[in-house]
């Protein structure tokens, strides 16, 4: 069983959801950050005792993020980007700091230092690091609460006026109501989630071509598609914000590469050597290899006697050469 960054662990019993913010390589400690206190900081706990927890439910694995929304590409409103954006250039230096920065002393000193270089305050810098943790460690966890003014994961349905961040060079654009998602659905399983492996700005240009074009015409041999009016045009931003909130990734790789070469080359890899181990010399690996060369008698040259082998034994929590043995004992469990 391995723990991941930004997975989130829950207790049934409380409720209390928990983000993993690290984790070391020898699988030893973690950071955790309580996701949902307003005072919440992280705070270190052995790999073994969350392991344990979790065998023993007291902790339960859940896909249930509340605050994956954020991860979404959405265009949104210029003054929520300048915050977000002013937020992140107090915080990224720091951030970047793993493990020292989950230290209370070291979170000190850089939050010391952030204020006077930024001219911010001790609890501005503290809110900008607990939101980043607790919301999944991405720029967008630092965007203003603009959620609390409606209903938290529910789609909106759309007005007349357009929605998100007005187009700075190109048309006015559209709202994304039901008959525009439906036309996405189709360009998208048409054009883009093929073995063909079109990317999505050429679905995008299918789509427009074959849902909005008023007349395609050649043009020197060259195909181009006449559109009467562009505001009226979904954006491509849009185009992608809706594929990747209908298809997830697995969906994607196995309607793209097929299942036999999803399973084959893209499926998760949930366990690995280092997990089952839990220090030096728990566990040795064994690799044999028949040598490149040939030994001969040292009593006449002319007998042959054969191709070493050699047999090297690594200690798999270290990955240091424990041991080196050359012989001619072919390569087998006895000869090991």
């Amino acid at each position: 069983m391995n723990l991941f960054v930004n997975e989130i662990l829950e207790n049934p019993g409380t409720n209390e959801k928990y983000r993993i913010l690290w984790v070391d390589e020898g699988n030893i400690i973690a950071y955790l950050i309580d996701i949902n206190d307003e005072k919440a900081l992280p705070f270190v706990k052995k790999v073994s005792e969350i392991k344990e927890e979790i065998v023993s439910d007291q902790l339960n694995k859940t896909k249930n993020d509340p605050f994956l929304y954020l991860s979404a590409n959405e265009e949104l409103p210029e003054k929520y980007l300048e915050i977000r954006d002013q937020a992140w250039n107090v915080i990224k230096d720091m951030v970047n700091k793993e493990p020292k920065i989950f230290d209370k002393k070291v979170r000190s000193f850089l939050t010391n230092e952030a204020m006077k270089l930024h001219n911010v305050t001790y609890p501005a810098v503290r809110k900008y690091l607990r939101k980043y943790w607790q919301r999944g460690k991405m720029i967008n966890a630092l965007l203003p609460d603009y959620s609390n003014s409606g209903a938290k994961g529910k789609e909106r349905k759309p007005g007349e006026k357009k929605r998100g961040r007005p187009r700075k060079y190109s048309s006015k654009g559209i709202n994304v109501d039901d008959k525009v998602k439906k036309v996405f659905r189709v360009a998208l399983e048409k054009y883009y989630l093929t073995t063909d492996e079109n990317n999505l700005t050429h679905a995008y240009k299918m789509m427009i071509k074959e849902f909005y074009a008023d007349d395609v015409y050649y043009e020197n041999g060259v195909q181009k598609v006449k559109i009467k009016d562009e505001d009226k045009l979904p954006s491509i931003n849009q185009f992608k914000y809706w594929y990747e909130k209908e298809y997830s990734i697995s969906e994607a790789t196995i309607a793209r590469k097929g299942v036999v070469k999803a399973e084959k080359e893209y499926r998760a890899i949930l366990n690995n050597s280092l997990s089952e181990v839990h220090g030096p010399g728990s566990r040795f690996q064994i690799d044999a290899t028949v040598a490149d060369v040939y030994l001969i008698s040292k009593f006449n040259s002319n007998w042959i006697i054969g191709r070493p082998i050699i047999y090297i034994v690594i200690d798999v929590f270290s990955r240091m050469v424990a041991g080196i043995h050359i012989g001619l004992e072919g390569p087998s469990w006895l000869g090991a």
